[in-house]
């Protein structure tokens, strides 16, 4: 069920490599019935392969252009999506690292269209969408950077099983988040396809990556 993989996924607190179950924020941020969602698992796969046969809900984010972003932008391709902020300290800088080079060698190895990377950021307040346009760049610049208030980001975040908690509660502007720190698979129907959990490493990503598209 959808849940019992989604609980397993790690958490980073305040992008510090130190990881708890996703559990704690999943049960802090899910709301209403458990969704039906199987599971299939894959020996030959480090991802897990999820495979659900359900389009993602209706959302409306904001891009690093100030562009609107929907499950349009979604269609047509393998997108990975990894949710973080611009001033983690080093587990989103290295999870992001590590998926543009995961991208690169699928560029350099397959003739199909690559997958899309899509960064959310769940620190509206301080990611505008300037300061997210110069960080994704840094990584990969046919990358897509989003975010949204609460009110847009949260159901979104939900949808995929993300939980997420900032720690502002002193009006501190060098405040942490803690936040999911896998990495998701949506396939080009918009739909989540496949979970990618820490350790992360592109040889792995790539490999993986290259057999559930070839399926």
């Amino acid at each position: 069920m959808r849940r019992t993989v989604l609980q397993n996924l790690a958490l980073a607190t305040g992008c510090i490599a130190f990881l708890v179950g996703a559990a704690i924020v999943w049960r802090q941020f899910t709301a209403g019935p458990e969704p039906a969602f199987p599971e299939a698992l894959d020996r030959d796969l480090g991802a897990t392969v999820i495979a659900d046969t359900n389009s993602l809900p209706a959302f409306e984010l904001i891009d690093h252009q100030g562009q609107p972003f929907s499950q349009a932008r979604l269609l047509g391709f393998w997108t990975f999506v990894f949710f973080g902020y611009t001033s983690c300290p080093d587990i989103c800088p290295t999870t992001l690292n590590t998926l543009a080079k995961a991208v690169a060698r699928i560029r350099a190895e397959s003739q199909s269209a690559p997958p899309q990377i899509v960064f959310v950021s769940v620190d509206p307040a301080r990611d505008t969408a300037e300061k997210l346009a110069q960080y994704i760049a840094y990584y990969d610049t046919t990358a897509t950077a989003v975010t949204a208030g609460d009110d847009h980001l949260l159901p979104f975040a939900r949808s995929l099983g993300v939980g997420f908690k900032r720690h502002d509660e002193n009006n501190s502007k060098d405040y942490l988040v803690d936040h999911t720190v896998s990495i998701l698979l949506i396939d080009p129907k918009g739909r989540l396809y496949a979970i990618f959990s820490p350790p992360h490493d592109a040889t792995a990503i790539a490999r993986d990556f290259s057999r559930i598209a070839a399926r």
